[in-house]
């Protein structure tokens, strides 16, 4: 007969070799190649992520937003290059750094502190209602007014969609037949004072006075 000791030793080998025989493979993570259903399955998303394995500027989506613009048959799709484009609520949305646009110009400020300009900007004009002009600083995802020469803050800015980029130069891209595209305006959603979107977008009517 055996050793004890050597039985023990030759359960523990066999206990590990059925369990080597058991396991269960590693599932692997899915890649997409398209933005279309790489949107629809990320949701939202302000730059495409290692799930993604595309081309960078889709020349497709360079030519949508090219015929969307109507610039003209002199204007090509490879003057919009290079596009870039992220993922809001499972579409994908298009932006051209060839024509010129700011596409990452995020607003991401969520301070409620007036900054020095906006400070500057109401003692010389104490009573404004409406959203004050652009100032200097980190870009912010508040629209300020003054009031008895105060600034205080009367909404969320109507320009940036829920994610803080500009309307004006984001286009919701739509294949369409034979895979060509449509482009369509991001959709707008009015703000006030109580909020809307995303909760990070919220808004107060309220300000913090500068330290």
């Amino acid at each position: 007969m055996l050793p004890k000791c050597t039985r023990i030793l030759g359960l523990i080998a066999v206990s590990a070799a059925a369990s080597g025989c058991t396991s269960m493979p590693t599932s692997t993570a899915v890649a997409y190649n398209d933005p279309v259903p790489y949107c629809a399955a990320v949701g939202t998303i302000d730059h495409p992520d290692n799930r993604y394995d595309g081309p960078a500027s889709p020349e497709w989506i360079a030519d949508a937003i090219t015929r969307s613009l109507h610039l003209g048959p002199a204007v090509t799709a490879q003057m919009a290059l290079p596009v870039v484009w992220r993922c809001v609520d499972g579409s994908v949305a298009a932006c051209s750094f060839g024509f010129g646009m700011p596409c990452d110009a995020k607003a991401d400020d969520t301070s409620r502190v007036p900054t020095k300009d906006v400070l500057d900007f109401c003692r010389a004009f104490p009573e404004i209602d409406q959203p004050l002009p652009s100032m200097s600083g980190p870009p912010t995802v508040y629209a300020w007014g003054c009031r008895a020469g105060w600034p205080h803050i009367i909404g969320l800015r109507g320009d940036i969609d829920p994610e803080g980029y500009p309307r004006r130069y984001w286009l919701r891209v739509t294949p369409g037949p034979a895979f060509s595209a449509q482009l369509d305006p991001m959709p707008y959603n009015a703000s006030n004072c109580a909020g809307s979107g995303r909760p990070a977008r919220r808004a107060t009517c309220s300000s913090v006075a500068p330290t």
